[in-house]
């Protein structure tokens, strides 16, 4: 049934209760608040062919959020993504289509929308998680569609549990333009690339321009690691991933990220020589970072000391890796504080 809204409160029951509901339902309430309601927020759970007609059939000017699960084809998602194109999504902030099967033809189809004000997109496992078989092709594609879109106010994208590699990285947020290599893509500041698996996504950070970048999560991508991921066929793909695996500390260390606050390392069996070159990076603003899971020994504490980050303030460690010996865990505050007064060093006192 329809709900009346009086008052903010009230719209809040609404959208707790409405969160819970049936797609006709929410399209009965729709009608009826339209009058009312300035931004509707909703998650729409799309699981039938019927849904998907629903959405199609009518506007939704007011939406602000939208999160859609339940498709398992790759056709269906081509087809909702064209629905989703063509639809009026005018105050739409937020879309999540995270573990999609987004195929590059469901990429097209999405870029071909109008998203005046999309702010956040969560595109996470919709390339294809990296422990299953993905047509590396269709994914090419797919990263070169998006980068055709026009995204304006685009800041925030989830890519995390992807199969991506340094060119996908690159293709995404460079705009192709006849005569030149490549135009500047978006004005991101939350990029998410956790669990790519593939380490050369450092290589295609380093050739796209992301100067307004404020947080970044590369965990779990292997980066310490001594071959990538994906694409290793004979001997040549080898020698060049072990040669690329030598330089990738100084690949990231030469970022350029100057507003860059936040930096999740973890669980990347990073080892002391690789911290010894990341302290170079110049991020000024970088505020808190996560080193956990990652084998580190004394060395590698001595080198992140001479981090060049005057306002860090956050430092998370664990010791499942973190083999100090003699060191407890106070001691190691001092080391860090003697450098930045005000750091807090995030370590389970469990782990000590």
């Amino acid at each position: 049934m329809p709900f009346p809204l009086s008052s903010e409160n009230e719209f809040k029951m609404m959208y707790q209760a409405l969160s819970q509901e049936s797609l006709s339902v929410l399209l009965a309430t729709n009608r009826q608040l339209r009058s009312n309601v300035h931004s509707l927020v909703a998650r729409l759970t799309l699981s039938s062919e019927k849904d998907l007609k629903l959405l199609a059939r009518h506007s939704w000017s007011q939406l602000v959020k939208l999160k859609l699960t339940g498709i398992k084809s790759a056709a269906d998602t081509e087809e909702l993504c064209s629905i989703l194109a063509a639809a009026s999504f005018t105050s739409l902030q937020y879309l999540d289509i995270s573990y999609l099967p987004v195929t590059a033809e469901a990429m097209q189809q999405l870029a071909h929308g109008r998203w005046p004000v999309l702010t956040s997109l969560d595109l996470t496992g919709s390339f294809g998680p990296p422990d299953k078989f993905v047509n590396l092709k269709s994914v090419m594609k797919a990263c070169r569609y998006f980068a055709a879109g026009n995204w304006p106010q685009l800041a925030v994208m989830e890519l995390a549990d992807n199969t991506l590699n340094s060119r996908n990285v690159k293709d995404l947020f460079c705009k192709p333009c006849p005569g030149l290599k490549t135009l500047p893509g978006l004005a991101l500041t939350s990029l998410n690339l956790s669990c790519t698996m593939d380490p050369s996504v450092v290589e295609g950070l380093a050739k796209v321009d992301l100067q307004h970048l404020q947080v970044l999560n590369l965990s779990r991508c292997n980066l310490g690691t001594h071959a990538s991921y994906i694409g290793s066929r004979g001997g040549e793909d080898i020698l060049d991933a072990l040669a690329l695996a030598v330089q990738r500390p100084y690949v990231l260390a030469s970022c350029d990220w100057p507003l860059l606050r936040k930096l999740d390392l973890s669980q990347n069996s990073l080892k002391d020589r690789f911290i010894g070159h990341l302290v170079h990076g110049n991020w000024p603003c970088l505020q808190e970072l996560d080193m956990c899971d990652n084998e580190l020994h004394e060395e590698g504490v001595k080198h992140l000391v001479k981090g060049k980050w005057p306002f860090l303030r956050q430092l998370k460690f664990n010791s499942i890796f973190l083999r100090i010996t003699r060191v407890n865990s106070e001691a190691l505050s001092q080391v860090f504080r003697s450098k930045w007064p005000n750091v807090v060093l995030d370590i389970p006192d469990n782990t000590w």
